[in-house]
């Protein structure tokens, strides 16, 4: 189906055919032995590809009447050796061939009519290898890739029931006062030492408006709590007795100016 499609490949404007001399020498042709100014045709180049097979047509510009067509294979054309412009074309008319000359006037249009030709022959190469492989292929014993009767597969599974988790480990860092974080350590809670002398104040104003017995009984009570606590000696400095009849005199309520 492909080979009846008819692919259009390159179009250029402008193209001239030159009649040239016999080949000089085994090394090739070269376009200084034409003359450009006596070319005897100037017109449209067409390539068009059919399948595998492409064509080179000199068409009329204007009334797309075919001048000559060339068949493409390996001795078509022939680049000269002294230009990239111009070149050999093999040209055929039913059984008859004959050699002319073909050029350009820039050089953008001999590089795609180059790049054009060479674009297919790598397609039909490539085509063709690939058919070739495709017939290895199809040659080649298949291989059998199934089990056969009885065969079996043991695939080992580590078992994670008896492992036991390990704890997260925790990468957060420790903020302290020193490194000017925000969470400190909370203080111990104070000794009943502290409370008692946190307290003492209070107690000494209660003192002042006392009687004689009462800060003496007061006083005992805080020996006995500090014998029972022994960490009391370090936050509480003994005070010093006085004596009772000092105390007395010291009262405000043992005056009787007061009354």
């Amino acid at each position: 189906m492909e080979e009846d499609y008819e692919h259009t490949l390159l179009i250029k404007k402008e193209c001239f055919i030159y009649r040239i001399p016999p080949r000089p020498n085994a090394a090739g042709y070269k376009a200084q032995d034409w003359d450009p100014s006596t070319y005897i045709w100037s017109g449209r180049l067409v390539i068009v590809a059919r399948g595998d097979f492409i064509t080179i047509r000199f068409e009329d510009t204007n009334s797309g009447e075919i001048f000559a067509q060339c068949p493409v294979d390996s001795t078509s054309v022939e680049p000269v050796i002294d230009s990239s412009r111009y070149f050999v074309i093999k040209i055929k008319d039913g059984e008859r061939h004959a050699f002319v000359g073909m050029g350009f006037t820039d050089r953008s249009d001999a590089f795609d009519f180059n790049a054009a030709l060479q674009d297919h022959q790598n397609y039909v190469k490539n085509k063709k290898d690939i058919e070739i492989a495709r017939k290895n292929y199809d040659t080649q014993p298949k291989k059998d890739y199934s089990l056969k009767q009885g065969m079996t597969i043991h695939i080992p599974l580590k078992s994670t029931s008896n492992v036991s988790p390990k704890p997260p480990t925790s990468n957060a860092p420790v903020f302290t006062s020193a490194s000017g974080g925000g969470f400190l350590i909370s203080p111990p809670p104070p000794s009943r030492g502290v409370r008692s002398v946190q307290q003492q104040p209070q107690s000494q104003q209660q003192n002042f408006f006392s009687s004689p017995s009462q800060q003496q009984q007061q006083t005992q009570q805080t020996q006995q709590q500090q014998s029972q606590d022994p960490f009391a000696q370090f936050y509480s400095s003994p005070q010093p007795q006085q004596p009772q009849q000092t105390q007395q005199q010291s009262s405000p309520f043992n005056n009787n100016s007061w009354f």
